[in-house]
């Protein structure tokens, strides 16, 4: 019984360790996550990642969704911030719908009168000055393409408009693509 109760408490042990990493995932476990995309004419590599599926409950209003929270930096500093909200599957399941998502859900995009139909995005950059960008308007598009509950990998493209906070000015998100590992919580 004592060999048991050792293995087991390993066991514990381990997964506490693993479970309490930061989700800083690159490599992690092998994954070789990827986000680009061009704003204007500048080019945004990531190198630094982290990802997390969160499956919540509003209970207020009974709503329930998962929102993949992306977070990556790039060597000079700029940060992209996409959080992907998929009310389609409720907070069931471990992947997002394969299908195309929106920047306001409020416009008639899938379902008239009925915006929880649809899923929808959100967008923030900080470029290395530190002005900070956010999608501006109804136009542009998140489509995840690919979504792998079993490797926890999820892909997509994206393009819509940025604005400036600061100055207004605007810009525009284009050639946008991720395939990044997530964690579930």
């Amino acid at each position: 019984m004592q060999p048991l109760r050792l293995l087991a408490s390993r066991l514990i042990a381990g997964f506490l360790v693993v479970s309490s990493l930061s989700c800083r995932q690159d490599g992690l476990f092998g994954c070789n996550n990827v986000l680009a995309f061009r704003l204007n004419g500048n080019v945004f590599n990531a190198n630094s990642f982290s990802s997390v599926l969160y499956r919540t409950t509003d209970f207020s209003s009974g709503l329930s969704y998962k929102v993949l929270v992306i977070e990556a930096e790039n060597p000079q500093g700029e940060y992209f911030l996409l959080e992907i909200t998929d009310f389609r599957e409720g907070a069931f399941g471990t992947c997002l719908s394969v299908e195309p998502y929106y920047a306001n859900i409020f416009v008639n995009y899938c379902v008239p009168g009925q915006p929880f139909a649809c899923n929808q995005y959100r967008a923030e950059y900080r470029d290395s000055d530190g002005n900070v960008f956010a999608q501006s308007g109804d136009s542009g598009q998140l489509i995840v393409t690919r979504c792998d509950d079993r490797d926890a990998t999820v892909s997509g493209n994206f393009g819509f408009e940025m604005e400036d906070f600061s100055s207004g000015a605007g810009g525009l998100l284009e050639a946008g693509s991720f395939s990044v590992c997530y964690l579930v919580r």
